[in-house]
C-alpha cells in the first residue's frame, strides 16, 4: 500500500471511531477492533459466538418445571412451555411438522434467590423453518435460529448464536443424559410422595362417600400427579353440584369424550368444566350403564365357564363385539354343547387359546350364510391362539382344533418361551445395572426389547456407576423424566456406547 493511502486509511480509522464506535452493536466493534489489531475478523468474532445448542443447554437449566416445584402455578405453566419447545425444536430439526402458525412461550425464572421472586418472560416466535440437505437431514434456516435468539435473549441468554440442532460433536452425552435423570428422579422423590397420597386420600373419599370408582384413562397417562389430583378435586365439585343423583356402584374414568362404554363405565371430557361434568351425570342414563356392568360380570363368568369345559386356556373376543347378543348366544350354546361332549381334543389343548371375531354390523342380516364360512377360522402365528366365527357351531369348532390345534400350541409356546426370555433378560439387566425399575415402551418391537438388553449387558461395566437406583424406560428415543409424573428416563433401545 502506498504511503499516501495508508495515512488516508488510518484518518478514516479514527474518524469513525471518534464518532460512531459507541453507536455500533457490539459485533461491529469487535469488528473494528480487529480490523486495528490486525487479526482475522470473521475468525475471531465467529470465536466469539456461543453454540446455539450450548445456549439452549442454559435455558433448560433456567425454565426446566422440577426447578420450581415450590411454585406450583409457576410450574405448571414452564411445564406446558417446556413441552411447547420440544415441539419447535423438534420441528426445526425436522423430525416433525409444526404444530402450531405461532408458538407462544411463557416461562418463569428465578430473579432472586434469597427472596424466591419470580421473573415472567413471553415470547412468541413463528413456526420454524428448515431445509433438507439429505433424506434424513435438516438444517435450521437464519429466520429460525434467529427466532430462537430472541428467546433467548429475553430470558437473559445470548442473542447471536451459531450453529444448528443436528451437530453430532454437540450432542447430549448418555453421561449426562444418567446423571441429569438421576439428579432429576431424586427431586420427583421428595415432591411426589405427598401427591401421591394425596391421590389416594381423594380416591377413597370418592369411593366411600359417593360410592364411586374413578380412574384417568390411559391416553392421558402424561399427565402429572398435580394435573391428576387436579381432575379429582373437579370431579369432586361437580358430583356436589349433582348431590340428588345416586351414582354408588358405578366407574368413572376421565378421558377425552362423553358416554357409556358397554363395561358401563361413565366417561367424562378432562377438557371441560365441573358444571358440564354435572349435567352429563344428570342426563346419563344411569339404569343402562348399570345393566352393561352386569352384562359384562355375566359375560365373564360365561367365559370362564366355557373355557373350563373346553379345558382351554381362555375364550375372549373384541370390545365390539361383547356387546352383541350374538356373542352371548353363542357362549351359551359352546357351553351347552361342551357340557355334553367333554374337553376339545380329549384336555390337550389347556394351554390353547380362543378369539371369538365377526363384524357387529354384518351380525344384523340374520343370514349366517352371507356372513362367513367354516374357512373363517384361522390360526395366529405370532401369539399362538386360533380365531373362530361367532356364528360357527360347536361340531365345526371342535373338528377346526382337533386339525390344527398343535400348530397353534407350537405356535403359543414359541410365543412364551420368548416372552420369559425377554423377562429373564430384563430381570438380569435390571440386577446387574442395579436399576430401581426397568421397562420397555408398549410400542417397541421384541426384538428391540432384547437388542437393547443386550447392548446394556454387554456394557455394563461402563454403564453401572450412572445407572446405579435409575428408573429406565427402553423407547425409541432419548427423553428425560417427565416433571411431576412417574414417567423414568426414557432410553433409546439402540444407543451408542461411544455417546457415554
Amino acid at each position: 500500500m502506498w504511503p499516501w493511502a495508508r495515512i488516508r486509511y488510518a484518518l478514516q480509522l479514527s474518524t469513525l471511531e471518534r464518532f460512531h464506535v459507541r453507536s455500533l452493536s457490539p459485533p461491529l466493534q469487535l469488528q473494528l477492533f480487529h480490523v486495528r489489531s490486525g487479526k482475522a475478523v470473521d475468525d475471531e468474532y465467529e470465536e466469539s459466538i456461543p453454540s446455539l445448542r450450548a445456549e439452549l443447554r442454559r435455558l433448560f437449566k433456567l425454565v426446566h418445571p422440577d426447578l420450581f416445584y415450590s411454585h406450583p402455578d409457576a410450574q405448571e405453566v414452564n411445564q406446558r412451555s417446556f413441552q411447547q419447545l420440544q415441539e419447535y425444536l423438534n420441528a426445526a430439526k425436522g423430525n416433525s411438522s409444526p404444530q402450531h402458525h405461532v408458538y407462544h412461550f411463557i416461562f418463569y425464572l428465578h430473579k432472586d434467590a434469597a427472596t424466591q421472586k419470580l421473573e415472567k418472560v413471553e415470547v412468541v416466535l413463528p413456526r420454524p423453518q428448515v431445509r433438507y440437505v439429505s433424506p434424513d437431514r435438516a438444517e435450521i434456516l437464519p429466520a429460525t435460529r434467529a427466532a430462537l435468539g430472541n428467546l433467548l435473549f429475553s430470558c437473559g441468554l445470548s442473542k447471536h448464536v451459531k450453529g444448528g440442532l443436528m451437530s453430532e460433536e454437540e450432542d447430549l452425552r448418555l453421561s449426562d443424559l444418567f446423571q441429569q435423570a438421576s439428579e432429576i428422579q431424586r427431586q420427583k422423590e421428595v415432591s411426589l410422595l405427598g401427591l401421591e397420597q394425596k391421590l389416594v386420600v381423594v380416591k377413597n373419599a370418592l369411593c366411600v362417600g359417593r360410592g364411586i370408582r374413578v380412574s384417568v384413562c390411559s391416553a392421558l397417562a402424561g399427565l402429572t400427579l398435580r394435573e391428576q389430583l387436579a381432575l379429582l378435586q373437579r370431579l369432586g365439585k361437580a358430583l356436589d353440584l349433582c348431590k340428588d343423583i345416586n351414582l354408588r356402584g358405578h366407574a368413572v374414568l376421565i378421558g377425552d369424550c362423553y358416554g357409556v362404554d358397554n363395561l358401563g363405565n361413565l366417561w367424562l371430557n378432562h377438557e371441560d368444566s365441573e358444571e358440564k361434568w354435572s349435567s352429563f351425570f344428570s342426563a346419563a342414563d344411569l339404569v343402562t350403564a348399570l345393566r352393561y356392568k352386569k352384562e359384562a360380570m355375566l359375560r365373564r363368568g360365561l367365559e370362564f365357564k366355557v373355557a373350563k369345559l373346553m379345558e382351554i386356556e381362555m375364550i375372549f373376543t373384541h370390545d365390539s363385539l361383547s356387546i352383541h347378543p350374538h356373542y352371548s348366544q353363542f357362549l351359551n350354546e359352546i357351553a351347552e354343547g361342551a357340557l355334553q361332549h367333554g374337553a376339545v381334543g380329549g384336555g390337550k389343548f389347556h394351554e390353547l387359546p380362543i378369539k371369538v371375531t365377526g363384524n357387529p354390523e354384518e351380525l344384523g342380516c340374520g343370514a349366517t350364510e352371507e356372513i362367513g364360512s367354516p374357512m373363517s377360522f384361522e390360526v395366529d402365528e405370532t401369539m399362538g391362539y386360533v380365531t373362530v366365527p361367532v356364528y360357527e357351531s360347536l361340531t365345526n369348532l371342535y373338528k377346526f382344533i382337533e386339525q390344527r390345534g398343535e400348530e397353534a400350541l407350537a405356535s403359543r409356546q414359541r410365543f412364551k418361551q420368548l416372552e420369559e426370555h425377554l423377562e429373564g433378560m430384563k430381570t438380569r439387566t435390571r440386577k446387574i445395572l442395579k436399576l430401581r425399575h426397568l421397562s420397555f415402551d408398549n410400542g417397541l418391537s421384541r426384538d428391540k426389547c432384547i437388542s437393547a438388553c443386550t447392548r446394556l449387558l454387554r456394557n455394563a461395566h461402563e454403564l453401572t456407576r450412572y445407572t446405579e437406583g435409575l428408573s429406565i424406560c427402553v423407547s425409541n428415543e432419548h427423553k428425560l423424566p417427565q416433571s411431576g409424573s412417574k414417567r423414568p428416563l426414557c432410553l433409546k433401545w439402540d444407543f451408542s456406547i461411544s455417546d457415554l
